[in-house]
């Protein structure tokens, strides 16, 4: 019995260490807690609810639908609205493009208020839809604006321009969602995007550094509504600097010192953009959608048999062996071509394409082959993989038409074959479908009867499609009459600055020969700006005709005395003549102009190298790179004055970090190798020289620099290869010849 009742009582303890527990000063704080919590919990639902009901009344109702997704768009993609809200002369109020992004688009102007009886469409894109290298007077919009109105229809019809110089695909986005949202009444949109995908070195990037919740938010309608109510606006207050909006706009890698440079073959970064691409229209075809708006897409057209890629480069596999094969076998093809044998000369050049079949330029040689020898077809494939293997891919590679067919199929929007209505008219005038100068001015952008008839195919697949109500499209005969009639209006003065801009075009992608030819027709038209005798000089400049260079940059500053970019490059012909005090004024006066430029500081810190004031010179490049950190070419020259001034590591440090921007910068890469050589890395130096080689064949120095490495290291019969080399690429050089003497 008593060990039952110790049970009994062991049990009771158990008990009574539970029951009273909820009375303990302890148990009352965690019930506390438990319910506290409880209560928010219940609290948080409630107000979550009641949000999201609001928020699904005001997408109901309409309210703010999207505002605040476009000013994210915004943002990222060329500051405050393209249009804005005035008065025209008449006192009637209108939107018009604002003056401060006329660097990048037409002055447009429509109505506030769309009058009865209006059909009103937007035209977005690039330069292409822009009208370059004209202005918007004989750009499509305009022709279709012509050609919608002489047609028998009870509308009348506006057509707005929205096209901008370098835009991307992102930014027309954004552009869309303006035109959508801020209350400008459109009726129709036309897309024309995928020239620009790889001009700028972020592309759409911005746009997704955006975490998925700040996205989300500012996709809310609430959100609209909670700004509107505390009085916030939609979206920052647009600045008022004109450069800041310069800051917000396109950033081309082209307008980087070092240009095509920057371009590599990145096979990655290519799936990367098309992909983006891809996406991006998905998102204008929603929008358009959503408000219930139609779209039409055009698929892109380019300059395929009379322009050659902007920028080539070997496969990566590429082995020594196999390249100096391909050399000869070029060459030897280069040789037959000239001699008339293009059979003979496309065998060649296909034996090399078997050994390397991604360089752009031999493919479109090998076209060329192929189509003098009347094989169409296949010169038509080789000049469509010269443009698709274009490192600085400027014309829309095959993908973007892939992409834009491929969105307009799983959206059923109206696509307007561009390409196949010019190869269809290409073939009836030439006999050939392959697209060239016939409706090219340049690469991409199309002559004046190009925008005409492109024109002309948009509105009929419009009428095809029922998204316009005409009973009958005009007579050609009509048409060509109402042509004229405007093409006669375009003074020479119009004519000048298109082939001024064709000039700069051409001139910033490269193509120097053939920005001459069209600076120089501008000039002997008659254009007597700034503008014209600046571009002019530097083109004179840079084929080394330093005197011609200094007459047109003086004939500038006469018409305008306030030009930075002229007495920069006034500055290096100066330098290049000896007269380097005169060249220190120029750079001084560039300074002062634009204290925010880098190369003006570069060409100052050249002149004090030039005196030998090593420090001074210093100072200079290094605010050259503290204004713009990926400026390779200044850290090259801070790297050459601090090899100079004997510190050596930083020297090293600004070679590399030029070399991560540009891999294939050849000149650094050289004085990179000297100074391995001057520290006795031989095998380092030796692998800088060979790799500055490959980048820049024509760099003599680098093969002189090549065979003091190998005649150090004791290969004799090398080094005289590469002296020989250099007297082949500089013949006289002084001390190729006299090392190489040393060696027989």
């Amino acid at each position: 019995m008593g060990r039952v009742r110790r049970r009994k009582r062991r049990t009771l303890d158990r008990r009574s260490t539970r029951l009273p527990s909820t009375t303990t000063p302890q148990g009352q704080q965690i019930t506390t807690r438990r319910q506290t919590v409880l209560v928010v919990l219940f609290g948080l639902a409630v107000v979550a609810a009641g949000l999201g009901l609001f928020e699904v009344g005001l997408r109901v109702a309409g309210y703010g639908a999207g505002r605040t997704e476009y000013a994210a768009f915004r943002r990222a993609a060329g500051g405050g609205p393209l249009f804005r809200l005035t008065r025209d002369s008449s006192g009637r109020e209108v939107y018009a493009t604002d003056p401060r992004r006329l660097t990048f688009f037409n002055y447009q102007e429509f109505p506030a208020r769309k009058e009865p009886g209006t059909f009103r469409v937007f035209c977005f894109g690039g330069s292409s839809t822009y009208g370059r290298p004209y202005r918007w007077e004989t750009a499509f919009p305009r022709w279709m604006e012509l050609v919608l109105n002489s047609s028998e229809s009870p509308l009348r019809f506006e057509v707005i321009n929205v096209g901008g110089i370098s835009y991307a695909s992102y930014r027309v986005l954004g552009l869309v969602q303006e035109v959508l949202e801020n209350g400008y009444e459109p009726d129709l949109l036309v897309v024309y995007t995928g020239h620009n995908e790889f001009l700028e070195e972020w592309t759409s990037e911005a746009l997704n550094t955006q975490s998925r919740i700040h996205m989300y938010l500012e996709r809310m309608c609430l959100t609209a509504f909670i700004r509107n109510l505390l009085g916030r606006p939609l979206s920052p207050v647009e600045p008022a600097d004109t450069r800041s909006f310069a800051d917000a706009e396109v950033d081309a890698i082209l307008d980087r010192t070092a240009g095509l440079d920057h371009y590599v073959r990145n096979d990655d970064r290519y799936r990367d953009i098309m992909s983006r691409y891809e996406n991006t229209l998905e998102r204008i075809v929603k929008a358009s959608t959503t408000h219930d708006v139609p779209l039409v897409f055009v698929n892109m057209v380019s300059n395929l048999k009379d322009f050659s890629p902007f920028k080539s480069a070997h496969a990566d596999d590429l082995t020594p062996t196999a390249k100096a094969r391909w050399d000869t076998l070029c060459a030897t093809a280069a040789e037959r071509m000239k001699a008339g044998d293009t059979d003979i000369a496309a065998r060649l050049l296909k034996q090399a394409a078997e050994i390397d079949c991604r360089h752009a330029d031999l493919q479109f040689r090998m076209a060329a082959c192929l189509d003098a020898a009347g094989q169409v077809a296949g010169a038509e494939s080789c000049y469509i993989l010269a443009r698709d293997e274009d490192v600085c891919p400027l014309r829309a590679p095959s993908g973007i038409n892939t992409a834009i067919g491929r969105v307009c199929e799983r959206n059923r929007v109206p696509l307007v074959d561009l390409k196949s209505h010019l190869s269809s008219l290409a073939h009836k005038r030439t006999g050939s479908r392959i697209l060239g100068n016939e409706f090219f001015l340049d690469h991409v952008h199309l002559t004046i009867e190009g925008n005409q008839i492109m024109a002309l195919a948009i509105v009929e697949t419009l009428s095809r499609e029922g998204l316009v109500s005409i009973r009958r499209l005009p007579d050609s005969s009509s048409l060509e009459v109402a042509f004229r009639e405007i093409e006669e209006l375009l003074d020479s003065d119009y004519m000048a600055r298109m082939h001024l801009n064709l000039g700069k075009v051409l001139s910033w992608a490269g193509k120097k020969e053939e920005a001459a030819h069209h600076l120089e027709l501008a000039a002997r038209m008659g254009s007597r700006d700034a503008e014209t005798y600046y571009r002019v000089g530097k083109t004179h400049r840079e084929a080394g005709r330093t005197a011609e260079a200094v007459d047109e940059f003086r004939k500038a500053l006469a018409v305008k005395p306030d030009y930075p970019a002229v007495y920069n490059d006034l500055g290096l012909c100066y330098l290049t003549m000896g007269r380097t005090g005169e060249a220190v004024e120029c750079f001084k006066k560039a300074i002062a102009l634009r204290p925010d430029q880098p190369m003006p500081h570069v060409g100052l810190g050249r002149c004090y190298a030039a005196y030998g004031h090593l420090d001074q010179a210093i100072v200079a490049y290094e605010k050259a790179v503290t204004l713009q950190p990926d400026y390779a070419d200044g850290l090259n020259n801070l790297g050459t004055a601090y090899q100079e001034a004997g510190r050596l590591n930083d020297a090293e440090r600004a070679f590399n970090s030029a070399l991560t921007l540009y891999p294939d910068f050849a000149e650094a890469r050289n004085n990179l190798g000297l100074l391995y050589l001057g520290t006795g890395r031989r095998d380092m130096a030796e692998a800088e020289f060979r790799a500055a080689a490959r980048s820049k064949p024509h760099l003599h120095q680098t093969y002189g620099n090549l065979g003091l490495v190998l005649l150090l290291k004791g290969d004799r019969e090398g080094a005289a290869s590469m002296f020989n080399k250099v007297l082949e690429l500089n013949p006289g050089d002084p001390e190729a010849t006299r090392l190489l003497a040393s060696l027989e």
